[in-house]
């Protein structure tokens, strides 16, 4: 079983569905198994995690890219192989010291 990178879920309580949250994709078992194939050190992950062509993959349907960018970590996180994301906010502009 792959560790979550925000402690551990309940699957068993039902999913609460507000703007605030971006629902994760159901994967199919043979993915699932590939990702507890892979060694435990590896670590495969984007660039990013608010891309709405995830829809389906990543994400359960499309969202605004807006609620992928402050709400979608969560569910990318529950994908079988991301296990990181790079932060590129420096990417488009230098950061500020603030």
């Amino acid at each position: 079983m792959q560790d979550s990178l925000f402690g551990e879920s309940d699957s068993s309580k039902p999913i609460k569905k507000s703007s605030k949250q971006v629902e994760p994709a159901a994967h199919a078992a043979e993915l699932i198994a590939l990702a507890q194939t892979l060694p435990s050190h590896l670590r495969l992950g984007t660039s990013s995690w608010n891309y709405p062509g995830w829809a389906g993959m990543v994400w359960g349907r499309e969202y605004p890219e807006n609620n992928l960018s402050r709400y979608g970590l969560t569910a990318y996180s529950q994908h079988p192989l991301f296990k990181t994301v790079s932060i590129d906010r420096g990417f488009y502009r230098p950061m500020n010291v603030a």
